[in-house]
């Protein structure tokens, strides 16, 4: 269930476009702000206070940090929350009366939906893209505490050798040598998610919602796996759904594969001894560069 959170009117030709959020999260947790300090508790036990507060149900799967101190300080409990999860890694979303927490990486294991291929007479438009630059091979944590006068550091590097070459650096609060290794591994996943993208509109689908997973066939180094990052569903001239995706987890051999087709690309491209490879991207039958 959703209620409506704007309505637009445009012409010509003429168009009403109403937006809504789900009835699920309820007005308070989404804008009444919230001064609370928690003390010796993990994640799991703030996301179920949270949950309790809003009537929601808790389900939680996924890394359990223990906080010797948290502060929510004038931020909404959805706001909070979410920040808490994306530094270890995890997603948010409340369904069914659930406030649901998993873990992004873990999310890439989990089956697909559906597989999407390029003949598929559903399919009504389309867009790959892979970035080779603000792509990290490594990150690196470092903090120190002036209350235990403790030094914690955390290195992480998947092992793939895309990338510019950039380290992450991160200089945030952790509590435990653990953490701060945990903290380097989940910032790079986030930091590198974007790295291959795509966007498909096609028709209408139930099974297409933000956090299933789908294959892609037929795109030649674009094929893989994709989470479903947010999925739109209009009922305009028919219904249609409009999906926006992230490759992630095993399937990132795909983007392993571009890294040789952006070398041979530039490689054709050199006029002197200092080469700038071009963002590469999709569409249809042709591959496009722009710097």
């Amino acid at each position: 269930m959703y209620e409506i959170d704007s309505i637009d009117y445009s012409a010509p030709p003429r168009v009403i476009t109403i937006k809504g959020v789900s009835t699920a999260i309820s007005k308070n947790m989404r804008h009444e702000r919230h001064n609370k300090h928690w003390e010796f508790i993990t994640l799991q036990a703030i996301a179920g206070e949270i949950a309790g507060a809003n009537n929601l149900a808790l389900y939680y799967s996924g890394e359990n940090p223990f906080f010797e101190r948290q502060t929510q300080a004038g931020i909404s409990d959805i706001e909070f929350l979410h920040s808490l999860c994306s530094d270890f890694g995890l997603n948010l979303k409340v369904h069914d009366n659930k406030l649901i927490i998993y873990d992004i990486e873990a999310n890439y294991e989990r089956e697909s939906v559906s597989t999407i291929t390029q003949s598929d007479k559903h399919l009504i438009s389309w867009k790959f893209s892979s970035k080779g630059v603000n792509v990290y091979k490594s990150a690196r944590v470092s903090y120190h505490d002036h209350v235990k006068n403790e030094n914690y550091f955390g290195e992480y590097s998947d092992g793939s050798e895309e990338g510019s070459g950039e380290i992450l650096e991160i200089n945030e609060r952790v509590e435990s040598q653990g953490e701060a290794q945990t903290l380097a591994e989940k910032r790079l996943l986030l930091a590198n998610k974007n790295e291959v993208t795509g966007t498909i509109l096609i028709m209408g689908c139930v099974d297409y919602l933000a956090g299933n997973n789908i294959n892609v066939s037929g795109f030649g180094v674009f094929d893989g796996k994709y989470t479903i990052e947010s999925a739109t569903h209009s009922l305009t001239s028919g219904y249609t759904t409009s999906l926006k995706l992230s490759m992630g987890g095993a399937s990132k051999s795909g983007a392993q594969a571009m890294k040789s087709a952006r070398k041979v690309k530039a490689a054709k491209l050199k006029t002197s001894s200092t080469i700038k490879t071009p963002e590469l991207y999709y569409e249809g039958e042709k591959y496009y560069g722009h710097d």
